[in-house]
């Protein structure tokens, strides 16, 4: 590969100096008589034919003259070359700092680098991918006369585009397709071939340092390329170089303002929605209303899927959540399509979520001042007149008749309803009274019955009153029915007081001298005799009247030998008479003794 170095240059405003010393110094303005002088020539640029013509007409001395006039006429079109590329230089730097657009600046960067050099042929190749994947790719060309050239992928380790990627210089082949100063590849040699080119110059698009690409000139015959040249092309490229980051940079400049427009635009339209959305729970509105503002503002109706349903939320739902707590979906009627709309379907959760837990926790505050009210009702004097506007707040309805249900074990039930609870009718008051479930049913006894029996509950079932009139009552004949039910050992059961009536009267406190006089009056010798001889005769008694009469049954029952039960059974014979195991007394004495002992069982719990 050859090389040209840049010669130097004298002042072009030096007359020309004759070799010969001995020479008169006024000849260096010689003219011909009636003609111009050298100076005059020189001046108004006179072509080659005119200057050798000068020369001759000056005689011997008109050579030498003429040989330095000739010199001086090439420096001088030198200079006026270069200052006018910079002129040039200058303008195109000056229209490519005002370019904005890559795709604008690009053609203009090699147009103008091939008109200041007056090649053939000028292509602007960037560089793509990264690490061992970092390719040279050409992006515009001009004076190409194959459209292949575009688009073709040049390797860093290949060519003089490598060379000039790699060592962030210029470079050039005074004959490339033959030149072995370089490695050779396919690709480039093939797009070479394709253009018939021969002599090309690459300079690097350097960016704070880092060649990010190269600027290409190239001629289709054999020509080297002067240092002004290179310096020309490198200015260009340099200029390219600055220009095209100024235009990245604006470009990324011009995307961070839209991106930053867009997010105020959003930012205004959320607070613009918060606005709306708090107005409308400050005038009062609730939930409902808020999916109605909602629902307008998204395009399509939105419902509140609460939490726990079944099958879960759609995919395009929004959870609304409060202190980690999830409280239900925002459910559109119809996909959103529209960022805004989801945005706003978003912005809308935490409100509603606010708003959802502010009336969960006016229900909950408005459901315990109704369980007070009810527990005041309950517990009130039979006597007391009752006021209808106290039944209101305590949920019931004054002049519709109701049941007091009692349901064994369930006291949690008023903090965490069960199926079975939400299945009673609308306006069912419920309160926890020590471990057991206290219901105002606006239903009849058979209804509440249908509702209660498949749950496998213990309850007890008033007869149906209006609570403006028997509430109190109502609720004492539960209470006694409960009392009765578990006396007699009942653990799945809904009875009302018909069914326990008189074991309900008997273990009441009313039945209670009753029950005693009997029990006194006919098993008072058993018990005596029990007490003096240790011998549990009262409770051999029960167990053979359990047993249906057998003794074998009652021995297996109290884990004795059969002829034991037949002493004791002998000695009750013998203190009230064989005829206690007839049929009627037996029933008789059958139930004395289960009401007596769950008239203990009641008494000890008491």
């Amino acid at each position: 590969m050859q090389r040209r170095e840049t010669e130097s240059v004298e002042d072009p405003s030096t007359p020309p100096v004759s070799p010969d010393p001995h020479r008169d110094e006024g000849a260096a303005d010689e003219a011909v008589p009636g003609g111009e002088g050298w100076l005059s020539l020189l001046l108004r640029d006179a072509s080659v034919a005119e200057l050798m013509a000068h020369g001759r007409g000056l005689g011997p001395q008109g050579a030498a003259q003429t040989v330095q006039a000739l010199e001086v006429s090439a420096r001088l079109q030198q200079r006026a070359r270069r200052a006018g590329e910079l002129g040039a230089l200058s303008d195109i730097a000056g229209r490519l700092s005002s370019m904005r657009s890559p795709q604008d600046l690009l053609p203009q960067v090699v147009a103008h680098a091939r008109q200041l050099l007056r090649v053939d042929l000028a292509y602007l190749a960037l560089l793509h991918g990264e690490g061992d994947r970092e390719v040279l790719r050409i992006e515009v060309s001009d004076g190409n006369i194959t459209p292949e050239l575009v688009g073709v992928e040049l390797s860093l380790g290949h060519g003089v585009a490598g060379w000039v990627i790699r060592h962030a210089r210029p470079r050039w082949s005074a004959d490339y397709q033959h030149d072995a100063g370089f490695t050779h590849s396919e690709t480039a040699d093939a797009a070479a071939r394709a253009e018939n080119m021969h002599s090309v110059l690459g300079a690097p698009l350097l960016v704070r340092g880092r060649a990010v690409g190269a600027l290409f000139a190239g001629v289709r015959s054999h020509r080297d390329f002067p240092e002004d040249e290179v310096t020309l092309l490198c200015a260009l490229a340099l200029h390219a170089g600055i220009a095209l980051d100024n235009a990245d940079r604006m470009a990324r400049l011009a995307e961070a303002r839209d991106e930053l427009d867009q997010r105020s635009e959003r930012l205004a339209r959320s607070l613009s929605w918060d606005e709306q959305l708090r107005e409308v729970v400050l005038r009062g509105g609730g939930v409902d209303e808020l999916l109605t503002e909602v629902g307008t503002a998204v395009g399509t109706a939105v419902e509140l899927l609460p939490a726990g349903s079944p099958g879960g939320p759609p995919a395009d739902a929004h959870a609304v959540e409060a202190a980690g707590r999830l409280l239900g979906w925002l459910v559109p009627a119809t996909p959103l399509s529209e960022e805004s709309a989801r945005v706003a379907l978003e912005r809308a959760a935490p409100t509603v979520a606010l708003t959802l837990m502010a009336q969960q926790a006016t229900a909950q505050a408005a459901g315990r001042a109704r369980t007070l009210h009810l527990l005041e009702l309950l517990t009130t004097r039979e006597d007391e007149e009752v006021d209808p506007a106290e039944l209101r707040l305590a949920g019931l309805d004054p002049r519709r008749r109701h049941v007091v249900v009692i349901v064994d074990g369930q006291g949690a039930a008023a903090e965490d309803p069960p199926e079975w609870l939400r299945r009673l009718p609308r306006g069912t008051a419920v309160l926890g009274h020590r471990q057991d479930a206290v219901l105002v049913v606006p239903a009849g006894p058979e209804a509440v019955a249908d509702v209660l029996r498949p749950a496998d509950l213990l309850a007890s079932v008033s007869a149906p009153v209006v609570p403006v009139d028997g509430l109190r009552a109502a609720y004492t004949e539960a209470v006694e029915t409960m009392k009765a039910l578990r006396a007699l050992g009942e653990t799945r059961a809904v009875v009302g007081p018909q069914d326990v009536g008189l074991h309900r009267l008997l273990l009441g406190d009313a039945g209670r001298g009753r029950l005693r006089e009997a029990f006194e009056r006919q098993l008072g010798e058993v018990r005596a005799h029990e007490a003096r001889r240790g011998v549990p005769l009262l409770g051999t008694m029960a167990a053979f009247l359990d047993c249906g009469g057998s003794p074998g049954a009652t021995a297996s029952a109290l884990g004795v030998h059969v002829n034991t039960v037949y002493q004791r059974l002998a000695v009750v014979d013998g203190l009230i008479g064989a005829d206690w195991r007839r049929p009627g007394r037996a029933l008789e004495l059958h139930v004395l003794l289960r009401l007596t002992e769950a008239r203990a069982a009641l008494e000890e719990g008491a």
